[in-house]
């Protein structure tokens, strides 16, 4: 029976009568922050109060309009009577509403745990604005991951940041280089300067990133010349190939895919696979943990989705992590949890490492 995985996270609006003082933090909270400060412990414990509602779901099995089985696991206090959910709380279900997304992250789900399971880590958006973010990202990471990092560089962020040639920044992405940490082009600009037609790439751009799905809507030429450019330009820095390509947001449009086989890029990943855009092939079916800091529904929901990711028993789990997330500390907690719970049972590999098996 083909089986999926579906995460709903429900957390209540946060009302004035739901919320409650904490003496720690000298003001109030709601049943998010209880929900938060428990994804990041290493037991993945969620502790609910009574009366603030909040509810963490996962239902494993067939699809439930399918009349097939479903498998739920509620965490939420037992004692409190069930009443309708009220009509201001958030909801969030971890699956993607374009099919192909959503066949990529059923096959990942279908993996069973299995003798070397992998990691796969990931440093976004490195450039020049961000370099203090980068430097402590790699801090964080490099106790866990060591030199078997992926770093995602982009040629010149949003315009305003270029990568100049024997800068101080270009001699630091040399070393990162030169130490064995694989490089990848991510984009050249990282946004998106397109005006979209179709309804669904409208919604992509607009909703799953902030304007920065740079190669969502650019034809094929275009493509073709900014992975060139961004290759070239890099390559000339560090003095070694680029590993591959990931487009800003995870997001390709048919000009950009049909562009990296032009290019001859060895591998390039989405949201739920890593593939070969040379041979086609499908290198790893996986979804990516990763964490949104731009509102607090963002934040929370990346959090507890983290939370329930990082355990799942496939062969491989991809980690990336953006210069934002710095910005938090509960994202900070939980990405290092993530890791110190992820090297418990897996071996830190590179992108590079999925073209020898």
């Amino acid at each position: 029976m083909d089986r999926l995985l579906v995460v709903e996270i429900a957390v209540p609006g946060v009302e004035r009568k739901y919320r409650r003082w904490d003496r720690r933090y000298g003001g109030p909270r709601s049943a998010a922050d209880d929900l938060i400060a428990g994804s990041g412990s290493d037991d993945d414990e969620f502790v609910a109060e009574s009366g603030c509602g909040a509810q963490f779901r996962v239902d494993i099995g067939s699809d439930a309009a399918a009349g097939g089985r479903i498998e739920r696991a509620y965490v939420d206090n037992p004692h409190r009577s069930r009443k309708p959910r009220i009509s201001n709380e958030l909801q969030v279900k971890l699956c993607s509403s374009p099919r192909e997304q959503l066949a990529e992250s059923a096959a990942a789900l279908h993996m069973p745990r299995m003798a070397g399971q992998r990691l796969l880590a990931s440093i976004h958006d490195v450039a020049p604005r961000f370099e203090s973010h980068v430097e402590r990202l790699l801090d964080m990471l490099v106790p866990y991951a060591e030199d078997r990092l992926a770093l995602l560089v982009v040629p010149n962020h949003w315009g305003g940041s270029p990568i100049v040639p024997r800068s101080p920044f270009a001699s630091k992405l040399r070393g990162w280089a030169e130490a064995g940490l694989e490089i990848f082009v991510h984009g050249f600009y990282h946004r998106d300067d397109r005006v979209h037609e179709r309804a669904l790439t409208r919604f992509q751009a607009r909703w799953m990133t902030a304007g920065e799905g740079e190669f969502l809507g650019l034809p094929r030429d275009q493509a073709r010349k900014r992975i060139e450019r961004g290759r070239d330009m890099i390559e000339s820095i560090t003095g070694h190939p680029v590993a591959g390509f990931v487009a800003p947001a995870w997001l390709y449009g048919r000009g950009a895919r049909e562009a990296l086989q032009d290019c001859r890029i060895a591998i390039a990943e989405s949201h739920f696979r890593v593939w070969s855009p040379i041979s086609g092939a499908i290198l790893s079916h996986s979804p990516v943990i990763t964490w949104a800091s731009r509102t607090a529904v963002r934040r929370t929901s990346s959090i507890l989705a983290a939370a329930a990711l990082r355990r799942l028993p496939m062969r491989d789990l991809r980690i990336g992590v953006h210069p934002g997330d710095c910005g938090s500390p509960q994202i900070l907690k939980s990405i290092e949890s993530s890791f110190r719970i992820a090297i418990q049972t897996r071996q830190c590999a590179r992108y590079s490492d999925l073209l020898t098996i």
